[in-house]
This record gives C-alpha cells, structure tokens and sequence, in this order.
C-alpha cells in the first residue's frame, strides 16, 4: 500500500489543476481513511470489485478522476483548463531536429471533403504533395516557388514570387515547432493503432482554431495531427473565398487546376485537416524535390512580384471589360468568386483549344488574384479606404474610383475611372 507522503506527490505530480481548496480536502480526507484503513484488517477478502465500490478511499479517489475527467472534457477544443506537460517541450524539440518527415492528410474544407493526399517534406523545407496518381506539386516557401506537374500531359507550371524580406521559412507543420509549452494543454493518454500516446492540444495562436497532438512517448514525435479551424461569429472578419480554375471547365481532359485565395488577411473557412501516417527522418530522393520542371515536359512558368495597386489596375481592367465598362463601386465585389469564375469562362473559353484556353486564363488568374488581395489588405488592414458613391464606368478620367492612405504619410493615392493612378495631399482629395 502506498504511503501518504507517496499519495500526495502522485497527486501533486498528475498535472490537473482544479479548485486548490477542493483537491486539498480531497486530498486530506484521502489520506486520513489510509491510516484509519491501516489500523483495522479485515477478516475476509471480498472482490476486489466490492471493496472498491465500498471504500471511502476509493470513492474520494474517484471523486478526483472524475473531476480530471471533467477538466479534460471541458479542455477539448472549448473551455481553456490550464494543465500542461513540461514533456510537450521534448516533442518541440524532436520536431525542431527532423531532417525529414512523410504523412498522409485529409482535408474537409465546409461541407466538401477531399481524398487523400501524401506529404513528403525534406530538411530545405520543401514540401512535395501528391495530389493524385497524375499530378504532384512542390511548394518551396524560402524561394517563393510552386510547381505543378501533370504526369499525363507532360505539362509543367511554374510561378515564381519573389518572397517579402519578413517572409520566414514555412512548412506545414512549422506550427508544431512553433508552439510555446504554455499554450499547450495535457489532454491525456490515448491508445492510437495499438500504441499508448500523450495526447495535447493547443488553441493557439488563435482563440478559433484548435489542434490536437497525438505523440509516440519513446521518439517524442506526432503520430497523428487534427488541426481545425472553427471561423468566429463575426462580422468584422473576411471568410476566406477561393478562386479556382479546372481545365475540365473549358474542356480539356487533364485534371489541372489553379488559383487560390481572394484575400490576404480572411478568416478561414471551417477547416478540418486529419494527418497520419509519420514517418518522421527518412531519407528522401532529392530529385524528388527538383523544383524546375522537367525537360520532357511542356513549360509554363511566369513571375509574380507582391502584390501591390498595378495588379490591382490590372483586375480592374478586366472586370470592366466583363461588365460592359463599369468599374465596381464595393471592391469585395472582386473577392466574390461566384462572380469571378463564370468571368474567366466567359472571357477565355471560346471552344477551340480547351487546353490553351485553359492555360490563358491561368496566366492571369494569379494577376487577378494578387489584385485582390491589395485591396483587401487595404480594407481590412489600413481602415482607410474609401470609394465612390456614384457608378463609374471605365474611361472617366475625372472621376475618382478609390482612394486610400499613403502608409506613413500625409498624402493619398487616388485611382479614376481611366485607371490611372495619382498621388494627392489630404486636401486635395476629390
């Protein structure tokens, strides 16, 4: 039997922390039936069943998991219960030091739910995801290149950002390296295909967004991931909007897509994406990682700077020409990709080369998206972007469209209705 010095450090040592005045007189009241329960012996031995359910020892220890049990509930993805494990600092660690990770993801964006994909990620940080049997593509963060590769039509497409001085080296699961053992709470023990794993999660940095860690306690390396993203009820935030372009929508029979977000700075849409699979410093083919497109096959590559108003200029030019000359009064108009999308069709699909048509409206997508995401970041993140209130058609040179704040000045930057640009001090605003 243990000792009541021993009960307590157990208990101390558990990493639940609730009521100190509820867990002292739990405690107490514990260890005073043990020394009571030392001093008589029984004259039978019932089942051990029994004399669980029938000690007050057992009922007070009971009282204590329940209320662990509680805590833990509560903690899933929900109420924030403080209990940590000075043992996620090792998985950080171990993490920090991998050379090499493969995994399989799930994604569930909404209602939509997407097939499998593997992840291969080398120690240069660049991730390789297989899409499908035909299509592979490459995302290298530190030079601002993604590649996609379409096994069936031997055809290669390139874009080149040149990446922002601040921009940091990203993967995806540089979260997990990044998360400080503070925000990180010990949910428990869990058996996972046949292995006892300590199981963390984490709200950070977030308050609407939750992941969950499920660690091998002899590599100290994730097993599994499930990193959801739950929008909050908020007018004030963006929900993400995507614009996609699928070469089976001008008729081609390759399964090729481009695009992405329509803003910089959006809340997520509800996500849900399940990792499995680790194998955590493998070796991996480094030409699995060649992030050139291949000599056999066709080449489409472009570069893109950051974006700034001339892409802005550029969506603009297109809207108008897709809307009899009129320019968008609301610029959340352009991040309306219901709207957008039929656009691109109408504009590049003429029924002749399904995939050339394909390929012209993926040149400009990018450009059109990069527009986009200018004015967003204007909107959401300066607050000083104004507009006009009357309709304004392409060509109207004295007419201005928008105008916002110069960053660290005085003056304004004034777009017309000829799509030209000029800077204006505050008092001469239109």
């Amino acid at each position: 039997m243990r000792s009541a010095d021993e009960i307590k450090k157990l208990v101390e040592n558990a990493g639940i922390k609730i009521n100190p005045e509820v867990k002292s007189a739990a405690l107490n009241e514990l260890i005073n039936e043990l020394e009571k329960s030392k001093q008589s012996k029984p004259t039978y031995r019932p089942g051990i069943w029994r004399i669980f359910m029938q000690s007050k020892i057992a009922k007070l220890a009971a009282a204590v998991v329940i209320i662990a049990t509680v805590a833990i509930g509560l903690n899933r993805c929900g109420m924030k219960v403080d209990v940590a494990s000075p043992a996620f600092a090792n998985m950080l660690e171990q993490v920090k030091k991998a050379t090499s990770v493969y995994y399989k993801t799930t994604l569930q964006v909404e209602d939509d739910s997407f097939p499998q994909d593997e992840v291969m990620i080398n120690e240069n940080g660049v991730k390789r995801l297989i899409l499908n049997k035909n299509t592979v593509m490459l995302f290298d963060s530190r030079n601002g290149i993604n590649l996609t590769l379409d096994s069936k039509t031997k055809r290669g497409f390139r874009t080149v950002v040149k990446p922002r001085p601040e921009m940091k080296l990203f993967n995806s699961l540089s979260f997990l390296a990044t998360r400080h053992k503070k925000g990180i709470r010990f949910v428990g023990n869990e058996i996972l295909d046949g292995t006892e794993t300590r199981v963390y999660e984490d709200l950070q940095p977030l308050n609407f967004s939750c992941t969950t860690i499920w660690v091998d306690p002899e590599t100290n390396l994730p097993l599994r991931v499930v990193s959801e993203t739950i929008p909050p009820d908020d007018p004030n935030y963006f929900p993400v909007k995507m614009l996609i372009l699928h070469s089976k929508d001008f008729g081609d029979d390759s399964d090729i897509s481009r695009g992405g977000d329509l803003c910089g700075n959006c809340t997520p849409r509800y996500t849900k994406e399940i990792m499995t699979d680790f194998q955590w410093n493998i070796d991996l083919d480094p030409a699995l990682f060649d992030t050139e497109i291949p000599e056999d096959y066709e080449k489409n590559e472009k570069e893109l700077s950051q974006p700034d108003e001339t892409y802005l200029i550029e969506a603009l030019k297109f809207w108008s020409e897709m809307s009899d000359g009129l320019l968008p009064i609301d610029v959340n108009d352009l991040m309306d990709p219901n709207t957008i999308e039929p656009m691109f069709i109408k504009k590049f699909k003429k029924g002749q080369n399904p995939y050339q048509e394909y390929n012209n409206a993926a040149d400009f997508i990018d450009t059109f998206r990069w527009g986009a995401i200018f004015a967003e970041r204007k909107i959401v993140s300066q607050k000083n972007w104004h507009a006009s209130k009357e309709p304004v058609y392409f060509g109207q040179a004295e007419k201005p469209l928008y105008w916002w704040q110069i960053e660290d000045s005085n003056n304004y930057q004034v777009i017309y209705g000829d799509l030209t640009i000029d800077e204006v001090a505050e008092d001469e605003i239109p």
